[in-house]
């Protein structure tokens, strides 16, 4: 008995240990750089000379804003004014490590149907933006329900019809917001239906233990940050909204799960709906592999707004 207390004791001393640094590497991860033209020069590494030449055009356009957050940081976005009468606010929304420049690609399709303004947040911790924490949707959706506010200001001639346009985090936020009265669609690319669906699934991937790693992090994560991890939860936010919804995922994503398409297409029971599967496609991949399919996929969507 006591080789049997004495090994569970060592196994929940190494779990806790583990969701203690799996939570820090979520939370406090560095993105790569502060300065945008890094990760403006390798855009150019991942899409066609065409598309580049384009998001250099609309790069050119962008006015800059910034805000103070409720933690106190200074954010900043982009926006463009449509060049004709406004039909709504596209909010274009990057992922985890991202930047709002990365987003420019897939502004084009936005662009090239005419009549939408744009609006790109860097989220908190992210480009020149400050802070010091990521955390996975929960905080972000409130700058996103800040940026809409602010929208009225940035963009006085358009509706206040809101369009949400995410990759991967930035995905699982919009789907966050959706229930927002002034959301009338969302665009999910590559989000997480839940972070502990995705937390799972990376655990499992490294081949880590699952119970009771999984309770402890969001444990953790109450203690260090003042709320529960597991209670970002975008597929219960999907069950309530009635706003069109397009999801996008790639088979071969081994960063957020293909299975989380299929979840929120199940929790999703009011309102039009669909679903893109890539075949054989990673972690936010399908604009620059299929950047054709990608504008069909998303004029048909447009058609839902009308």
């Amino acid at each position: 008995m006591e080789y049997l207390l004495g090994f569970l004791a060592f196994y929940i001393t190494f779990c806790a240990l583990v969701a203690c640094k799996a939570q820090r590497k979520m939370f406090y991860a560095r993105p790569k750089g502060l300065d945008e033209n890094r990760y403006w020069q390798g855009m150019y590494e991942k899409y066609a000379e065409g598309v580049m030449e384009e998001c250099a055009a609309l790069r050119g356009r962008m006015e800059k804003a910034a805000l103070v957050n409720a933690s106190g940081h200074r954010v900043t976005a982009y926006y463009v004014a449509a060049s004709r009468p406004s039909r709504g606010i596209v909010v274009l929304l990057h992922g985890y490590n991202g930047c709002a420049l990365q987003m420019l690609p897939y502004a084009l399709p936005w662009v090239h149907a005419g009549g939408y303004d744009l609006l790109i947040p860097n989220w908190e911790h992210h480009a020149d933006s400050e802070g010091s924490v990521i955390t996975m949707g929960y905080h972000e959706r409130r700058d996103l329900k800040r940026w809409m506010d602010e929208a009225s200001r940035l963009l006085p001639d358009s509706p206040q019809r809101f369009i949400l346009h995410g990759v991967s985090m930035g995905a699982a936020t919009a789907m966050l917001c959706s229930g927002d009265p002034r959301v009338v669609g969302v665009v999910d690319d590559c989000g997480y239906c839940s972070t502990r669906h995705m937390s799972g699934f990376t655990f499992r991937k490294k081949k880590m233990p699952v119970w009771p790693t999984l309770p402890l992090l969001n444990l953790v994560t109450r203690l260090r940050e003042g709320f529960w991890l597991f209670s970002v939860c975008p597929e219960r936010m999907i069950a309530e909204s009635t706003a069109p919804l397009l999801c996008i995922h790639g088979t071969a994503d081994t960063t957020v799960p293909y299975s989380s398409m299929a979840r929120l297409m199940d929790a999703k029971r009011q309102g039009w709906k669909r679903s893109w599967t890539l075949p054989d496609v990673g972690h936010a991949m399908a604009m620059s592999t299929q950047p054709a399919a990608y504008e069909q996929h998303l004029q048909e969507f447009m058609r839902q707004l009308e």
